[in-house]
């Protein structure tokens, strides 16, 4: 199944002269002149009194054996501490930073162990009719919506954590809402904990995140002002509105909003069109005092109570902030992402959503209940939506997207790189796709190759329009290689989780101009 966002328009052209050369390496978010004082000169070295030494002058003669020395007591200084840490429960163990863009894997030393996190202490108690009543006093939360696809919209959320993380407020996650062409409308939305473990993400970010029905009760018929920041009109210049969420939400969450735009400047490449990324890190700033006063200015009152409320202190809020990024466009495809690291990379499925992939792939390699899944290669070949790039392109469909020989050769590469990095060589290759032709199928078929059987096991009947989509994405994850569609998002996030979460290889095959880039890795 391929991901559901939306259609993503051609990648903008790049500016030389505004891309780089006029941004600056600080926000230009905050006043720029300010310029700290030069440190103090050092001062003389006072003159050592005649007929007393310094201790400098003391040690200088014994310097060899006062340096074995102290070596000598350091390496035991380590020792104890490491078996310390080893009898104490904690375990230190060096990852290694897995990346899409830099080959360099370098270790990083890690103590597993944290204090645990019980999330809904973060709230007064039990959903309440109005939101702000189940809100501490003590504390600040942020929140945003979604309106991009489920992938898209998982790292929206990733985004909405990480502005939690670095501004120090309980980030508020909402449920997924279902919006693909051709499919029901009525599909219903899904909880953002019913597929990803909360509690395990507030665990290993040390950041308690909570879901907007565990702060205000769904069946509550109260609506209340809300005053927010609007992102998506600074950013772009076709839309002078906010960015409207998929199933109005806002009016299902029970508010009516008024909105204020951030300043122009949280835009990555100023005054440019064809790009609409915002740093982050200015959208984190208007959460706070100094920040927020900068950037206040006039307030599109509410559509429904017609309220002109500034953006709310303690319940932070933004339209949209899937286009931010750190430090430039499109980060998720790039090593440097703090969000994927600090964040995406520690939503892992629920347990039981793993355990139901695991099922289906035991079905799909004929494994015995409880059996040892072989480690295998994962293929996602987005087709359906993504002919219009080859129609833009002018290239049919038959040389367009790659031939059964261009996978089986990707897929060989990708075999030995995987040998290079762990030593097996996977010989089970699975294929995820969401091409309808049955002919394509049967060719995939006849090359050796799996393919879960949702038809057969009644996946839509059981458990509705999601689960497809959500156990191909947790099959993808869960094999040692990934060769991925290039431009798709629910490729790189699967391509992420087998880096991060196996240890793994992803490649990627291009649909397009391929000859250049088939099978090599990620650029």
């Amino acid at each position: 199944m391929s991901d559901t966002r939306q259609r993503r328009s051609p990648p903008p052209t790049p500016n030389p002269l505004t891309r780089f050369d006029s941004m600056s390496p600080v926000s230009p978010f905050f006043p720029r002149p300010f310029s700290p004082s030069p440190p103090p000169p050092y001062a003389a070295r006072p003159p050592t009194p005649k007929g007393k030494s310094s201790v400098l002058a003391l040690t200088r003669t014994r310097r060899p054996v006062f340096c074995s020395v102290f070596a000598i007591l350091f390496g035991i200084l380590i020792y104890l501490n490491i078996a310390f840490y080893r009898s104490s429960g904690f375990s230190i163990h060096f990852a290694q930073a897995q990346h899409l863009n830099d080959t360099t894997e370098m270790p990083a030393a890690r103590i597993s162990k944290k204090p645990r996190i019980e999330r809904l202490k973060v709230l007064r108690g039990e959903p309440t009719e109005k939101f702000r009543d189940n809100l501490r006093d003590d504390l600040n939360y942020v929140h945003s919506w979604i309106s991009a696809g489920w992938t898209n919209d998982l790292m929206t959320y990733a985004n909405v954590i990480y502005i939690g993380l670095i501004s120090e407020r309980v980030p508020i996650v909402h449920y997924f809402n279902w919006d693909v062409p051709g499919t029901p409308t009525d599909v219903r939305t899904l909880p953002f904990s019913e597929v990803f473990d909360l509690d395990r993400l507030s665990n290993e970010i040390q950041l308690p995140v909570v879901e907007w029905d565990e702060v205000k009760d769904p069946k509550s018929k109260e609506v209340e002002e809300l005053g927010c920041w609007n992102v998506w009109e600074a950013v772009q210049y076709r839309d002078p509105n906010p960015r409207w969420p998929f199933n109005n939400t806002w009016a299902k969450q029970g508010l009516d909003i008024s909105w204020t735009t951030v300043p122009s400047t949280v835009k990555i490449i100023p005054n440019f069109e064809h790009d609409q990324w915002a740093r982050i890190w200015d959208l984190a700033a208007v959460t706070f005092n100094y920040g927020r006063s900068q950037a206040l200015g006039q307030v599109k009152e509410s559509s429904l109570f017609h309220h002109a409320s500034p953006p709310d202190e303690q319940l932070a809020c933004f339209d949209f902030v899937y286009f931010a990024a750190a430090v430039h466009s499109e980060e998720f495809w790039y090593s440097l992402s703090p969000v994927w690291r600090e964040v995406g990379t520690h939503i892992h499925w629920q347990p039981a959503i793993q355990e139901l992939g695991n099922e289906y792939m035991r079905r799909m390699f004929n494994v015995p209940t409880g059996g040892a899944i072989p480690p295998f290669i994962s293929i996602h070949a987005r087709r359906g939506d993504f002919f219009d790039y080859c129609d833009q392109a002018g290239l049919a469909r038959e040389t367009c997207y790659p031939t059964m020989d261009e996978y089986r050769f990707a897929i060989d590469r990708l075999r030995t790189a995987i040998e290079d990095k762990l030593g097996v060589s996977p010989t089970h290759v699975v294929m995820l796709s969401d091409e309808t032709d049955p002919a394509w199928w049967a060719e995939i078929r006849a090359q050796g190759w799996y393919v879960p059987d949702h038809e057969g096991a009644g996946t839509l009947e059981k458990y509705g329009w999601w689960y497809p989509v959500i156990l191909d994405a947790v099959i993808q994850s869960s094999g040692v290689g990934l060769l991925g569609t290039p431009a798709s998002t629910f490729s790189l996030i699967a391509g992420r989780r087998v880096m991060d979460w196996q240890g793994g290889v992803y490649h990627e095959i291009a649909w397009a101009n391929r000859e250049s880039k088939l099978g090599v890795p990620v650029p």
